[in-house]
């Protein structure tokens, strides 16, 4: 690692010993017993801990301390946060690109993500889902990661954090950090997916929320040059869709909101016109989404909106402005026009296709995959068409159906994603016989059309957690299969990305089953990141033990 990195690393090691040395040795517990067990526990955490250290990638160094961290928070907090610090700074890249990441003001240019990305994103998710039941600690982390790596880390982390506590049905939390997020970094796209989330379970709060992000936009300079323009005005046309007609709502128009909104988009394309004249032709759709609106709430500004409208037309182009109710109808008509003629002609392609996915019109979907040349395409375009028509059934409680689609998955990836939840509903029922005989079809079926695919291990797992309620000695069956797929594959790439490769919950669920069997499942296995990580789980099902009998 770098010089720096191994300073912070360091640095928290020095900060955080003595308080661990201290937390260990305080809180005698009056109970002998549970003290002995306590012990034992924080023996068996530390032997993890000392092997992980023979690790070497960084982040599999990261995901084996979360993992520790996650069984030792509630039998040594001080110890789990130096683990997660520790953790934290193992995702960091190299100092120049910390650098560079710092340096990026708002609004800058977003660039595409590397190979390392995805799986450092990932593993910071993940440290902040064991930190985020600290709000303090967690807000500490936030400030390390805004410090080393900028505000691009700052928003992803409110954003995780709100998202959490949205989970947690604590609303107010999650506000508190959307607006942290807001104001770090409005240009992103953060409250796309709070957004939503929030109006489930508070309306009130997610207009106010998007009242706060409007005003803070009205300071906030936007350019074509960096894109930074048309990513707000796509996400926030996204988060307004319900409030102007464009999406279904349970909720009555706000009418200050919408008027906030209108009153945005002219202002903002009134100062991007005399600034990047030629950007309003780019941004005309989303000028014209504020013409009804405006009409009904903010009718005043219909002058400067008529020429904003002018400056956005293309040449050639005489206008036209919408009408109500015509922009939902004529979309609904175009895609099924489009589609019926694509058909007719025998001519698919990518955009009929993705509008059709997009209406979960089947039926004209297979109709169109059906005119494709044989090829990869194709069998891809069949593999997604009967996973999601499988999903939508098994919504509408038409399992029989969606089991006989599922039959026909032939790709590791849809399994995993199909038979859990079939699996799933069949526990629901308390149908232990149909979540038996599902497994056995998954199982087959992967063994037959994935002997050698990466994702082999962790859908048998998944396979595994799915049937556990109703049948624990099938799981363990499961498990082993899954055990063996791991040890016949090639892990490391995925222990460099900080991923066990396997699902690691079940191990813990089948230790309060059978802790020996589980045991020796998790030992069985050969890579020594998902094994750490697989033992850890199951000292978390201790641990958690621990923390029912103290508040009991």
């Amino acid at each position: 690692m770098m010089r720096r990195l191994q300073l912070l690393l360091a640095f928290i090691l020095l900060a955080t010993c003595a308080s661990h040395a201290q937390t260990v040795a305080a809180k005698p517990d009056g109970d002998a017993g549970a003290m002995q067990k306590r012990n034992a526990l924080r023996f068996d955490l530390q032997a993890l801990e000392a092997e992980a250290l023979k690790l070497l990638p960084p982040l599999a160094q990261a995901r084996a301390r979360v993992e520790i961290a996650d069984a030792a928070w509630t039998i040594d907090r001080e110890w789990a946060k130096k683990l997660l610090r520790e953790a934290y700074v193992l995702t960091f890249p190299e100092e120049k690109e910390r650098e560079r990441l710092r340096s990026l003001p708002i609004g800058a240019r977003l660039t595409p993500p590397t190979g390392l990305d995805w799986p450092r994103s990932e593993m910071r998710e993940r440290v902040f889902a064991v930190a985020g039941r600290d709000r303090a600690f967690a807000d500490e982390l936030t400030s390390l990661g805004a410090q080393e790596l900028g505000r691009k880390e700052e928003v992803e982390r409110y954003r995780s954090l709100a998202l959490q506590s949205l989970r947690a049905g604590d609303i107010e939390t999650a506000g508190k950090y959307t607006s942290l997020s807001i104001k770090a970094e409005p240009t992103v796209m953060t409250l796309v997916e709070i957004i939503p989330n929030l109006a489930k379970q508070d309306q009130a709060a997610a207009d106010k929320l998007l009242m706060e992000y409007i005003e803070e936009l009205r300071v906030t300079p936007l350019s074509m040059a960096t894109v930074s323009a048309t990513r707000v005005h796509i996400f926030l046309f996204s988060m307004m869709a319900g409030h102007l007609g464009h999406r279904e709502q349970t909720a009555p128009p706000n009418p200050a909101l919408v008027k906030a909104y209108v009153g945005y988009v002219v202002e903002s394309m009134t100062h991007l016109a005399r600034t990047e004249p030629e950007s309003l032709k780019n941004l005309r759709t989303y000028l014209m989404y504020a013409w009804l609106p405006l009409k009904q709430y903010a009718p005043e500004l219909t002058g400067a909106f008529m020429e904003l409208e002018k400056l956005s037309r293309r040449p050639g182009d005489d206008g036209g402005l919408p009408r109500p109710g015509s922009d939902a109808e004529a979309r609904r008509a175009w895609d099924e026009a489009a589609i019926k003629d694509a058909i007719k002609r025998g001519q698919p392609n990518d955009d009929v296709i993705g509008r059709a996915l997009g209406r979960r019109d089947f039926v004209s979907l297979r109709k169109l995959i059906e005119l494709l040349p044989d090829g990869e395409k194709k069998s891809s375009l069949t593999e997604q068409v009967n996973t999601e028509e499988s999903l939508s059934l098994v919504a509408k409680d038409e399992s029989a159906a969606a089991e006989k689609l599922a039959q026909l998955l032939r790709k590791a990836e849809s399994i995993l994603r199909l038979y859990p939840v079939l699996i799933g509903a069949c526990v629901k029922r308390k149908d232990a016989a149909c979540a038996n005989a599902l497994t056995y079809q998954a199982v087959k079926q992967l063994k037959a059309t994935s002997p050698d695919s990466p994702a082999l291990a962790l859908s048998l797992s998944a396979l595994a957690q799915a049937v556990a309620p109703v049948n624990v000695e099938l799981a363990f069956d499961a498990l082993d299969e899954a055990v063996a797929a791991a040890n016949a594959n090639n892990f490391f790439k995925d222990a460099e990305l900080g991923r066990p490769g396997i699902n690691v919950e079940i191990f813990k669920t089948l230790a309060a089953k059978n802790e020996v069997r589980a045991l020796q499942s998790a030992n069985a296995l050969k890579e020594r990141l998902p094994r750490i990580a697989a033992l850890a789980a199951m000292c978390r099902a201790k641990a958690e033990a621990f923390g029912k009998e103290n508040r009991s």
